[in-house]
């Protein structure tokens, strides 16, 4: 499987009927197989866990159906993120039972990604793509289980409105400073790829 740039197009011409959104995040090194780790927006997963009686099996399934779709569409280059920890947020962690059950599906949906990436990266038929398998859950565990060693103060990630965590509609979301942290790691990550 070639590694190249990790950015994808799509032509006019009819989507698949369900869509999943993505975003980005750390590097997780798999039997040989560089591979980052793409995240599903987690409000969007438990608006379809409500909406649909669909499992995370399907919605997996969708997501690579898209890249699948993709591909038939001649992409080539393919950047998947899993999802992040935000159970460990703190407005999580004062709901017990919310962060169990939000770490319950964190943890099989980005099993599941996993599996289904490198199940996508051994088919022969797509042995010209790169898929790039992006862990924002590593990188974000990391920061919580040491913030200071990404520059912020200690306490900082118990806070819901600071330098880590700001307030939002649905809660608490990731700062700025958190997204541009983000960004830099997964550029880090994708130019180490692109020197092997």
């Amino acid at each position: 499987m070639a590694v190249h740039s990790a950015t994808t197009t799509l032509r006019k011409s009819p989507r698949p009927e369900k869509t999943c959104m993505v975003r980005a995040c750390s590097v997780d090194r798999v039997d040989g197989l560089t591979s980052f780790v793409d995240s599903l927006l987690v409000r969007n997963l438990r608006l379809k866990l409500c909406k649909e009686d669909i499992g995370l099996e399907s919605l997996v399934a969708m997501l690579m159906d898209h890249v699948k779709y993709m591909y038939a569409e001649n992409a080539r280059n393919f950047l998947i993120l899993d999802v992040p920890a935000v159970n460990r947020s703190p407005v999580s962690k004062l709901l017990a039972d919310y962060a169990n059950q939000l770490d319950g599906y964190i943890s099989e949906w980005n099993e599941l990604l996993h599996d289904s990436a490198r199940e996508f990266t051994e088919t022969e038929s797509y042995s010209d793509a790169s898929l790039f398998l992006f862990s924002s859950h590593k990188m974000l565990s990391d920061l919580l289980d040491d913030a200071e060693e990404f520059g912020f103060i200690e306490g900082e990630e118990a806070k819901p409105d600071g330098k880590i965590w700001i307030r939002c509609a649905d809660g608490v979301a990731f700062s700025k400073t958190v997204h541009r942290l983000l960004a830099e790691k997964m550029a880090l990550a994708i130019s180490l790829v692109e020197e092997e």
